[in-house]
């Protein structure tokens, strides 16, 4: 192997030759040791990459398939009547108030009133009513609602403002 590196035990002494024969071998260590760094930054550079564009698709597929399971006709005449923008934001404050009482639900157990699921709402700042035309209180019973309507929660009777109970879903 010493004559593998370029060494010739025959021309130098033995310190001389071991001390070169480590220094080779560190060099090619550290030559190896750096091409393993590029090559790891490379894949955490493209995971990151596909990591977002998995995030992005996914959150588009759940906004489009929950905006065809709920009020598909709704949706298409408040797009045309207040236009793209509005209803990007439409889009966004929805799925922000829902996953708001999918958080209210599990800090209340996975049982809870519309006005438990608002005042755990508005108690951990996890959205905003302010600026909204309706009472935050119609706005949690319609997300349930919409909730119910795709099995992600259950009313424990006919009257809106009854028990709800959340089914956490498992998205695969």
């Amino acid at each position: 192997m010493a004559q593998f590196l370029g060494v010739s035990p025959a021309t130098r002494s033995a310190p001389q030759a071991s001390h070169s024969y480590a220094c080779s071998i560190v060099n090619l260590l550290q030559r190896d040791l750096d091409d393993l760094i590029r090559q790891k930054t490379e894949v955490r550079r493209r995971v990151r990459r596909l990591s977002r564009i998995l995030r992005e698709q996914s959150s588009l597929t759940q906004l489009r398939a929950r905006g065809r399971a709920l009020h598909a006709p709704k949706f298409r005449q408040i797009s045309t009547k207040i236009g793209r923008p509005k209803a990007r934001k439409s889009e966004r404050l929805h799925f922000e108030l829902t996953r708001a009482c999918r958080i209210a639900f599990m800090d209340a157990g996975g049982i809870a009133t519309p006005d438990q699921i608002c005042s755990s709402i508005e108690r951990r700042g996890s959205f905003s009513f302010i600026d909204l035309n309706e009472k935050p209180i119609d706005l949690v019973i319609r997300i349930l609602k919409f909730m119910a309507e795709t099995g992600e929660a259950k009313c424990a009777a006919s009257d809106p403002h009854s028990p709800w109970t959340y089914k956490a879903t498992v998205l695969g």
